[in-house]
């Protein structure tokens, strides 16, 4: 358990090494929280420099409570490499029969755990976490991360705005790690991320048309849906996910991508395989 002061926000990063030197199949997570969590989310990372490695076992907060960054904890992130989180109190998810996540031993887990306390009183943060590993002979399809994150935004003050971001089929495979030679891209969980300014999340599949189709929305920031989709949704050339997010920016100052829960951010979560 872990303070957080009132009128402040406590975002840290905590490290733990490589549990295995071969490579992990994760097959089920379970994270549950104390009330008031902004979010829980487990990285590792991708090609970090030692130097940036971060030292074990150690809280690394990522600012002071109001804003003000740490850029020695920062610079990690930069190397981050999503692995399953949640804003939800409570999440136990299985991926489906025969599929499950790769997360090769080179690093480890990087914990972040974000409390916002706008009261007047000290609030207990908490987070427990499990992972659950099946051996390679069992998996049929090896999943990889979906996170499709746009940074580049500014929302007037004193208005609602409406913001779009297409991603085409190269891009998401990209972005995921996937095979550029990939003939298919199957997507079987999606979900949104963004502050409290947001006012809706929609996720469209875009054909080569330029025509789309809602398959995804979110009217609670706080708690976005998860989606899970059985049998999974089939991505091919030519086709893109697209984000369509309004923002009700109600204060007198540009609002742009950061990470305080005053910020905002529009990201798409998910995850993925190739045949």
């Amino acid at each position: 358990p872990f303070e957080v002061p009132p009128q402040q926000e406590k975002e840290f990063l905590y490290y733990v090494p490589p549990l295995t030197t071969e490579d992990m199949f994760i097959e089920r997570v379970q994270i549950s929280m104390r009330p008031g969590s902004h979010h829980f989310i487990i990285y590792t990372f991708d090609d970090i420099p030692n130097v940036l490695l971060p030292e074990p076992y150690t809280i690394r907060d990522l600012h002071d409570g109001y804003g003000n960054y740490y850029q020695e904890n920062i610079l990690a992130m930069l190397f981050h490499k999503f692995v399953t989180g949640t804003q939800w109190p409570a999440l136990d998810y299985h991926f489906p029969p025969g599929v499950a996540l790769r997360v090769p031993p080179d690093f480890g887990f990087d914990l972040n755990s974000h409390y916002p306390n706008y009261t007047d009183e000290v609030i207990i943060g908490e987070v427990f976490t499990n992972i659950h590993t099946i051996p390679l002979s069992d998996v049929e399809h090896v999943a990889e991360i979906l996170m499709l994150n746009n940074t580049d935004f500014s929302l007037p003050p004193n208005a609602v705005t409406t913001l779009e971001r297409t991603y085409m089929y190269n891009e998401v495979l990209d972005a995921s790690g996937l095979d550029p030679e990939a003939d298919l891209i199957y997507i079987f969980q999606l979900f949104s991320h963004a502050h409290e300014h947001m006012l809706r999340f929609d996720i469209e599949l875009v054909d080569a048309t330029g025509e789309s189709e809602l398959i995804y929305s979110a009217l609670d920031w706080e708690h976005p849906p998860i989606l899970e989709i059985n049998p999974p949704l089939i991505l091919d050339h030519g086709q893109g996910l697209k984000m369509v997010v309004t923002f009700d920016n109600w204060t007198d100052d540009f609002l742009n991508f950061g990470l305080l829960s005053v910020d905002e951010m529009m990201i798409i979560f998910g995850y993925v395989y190739t045949d």
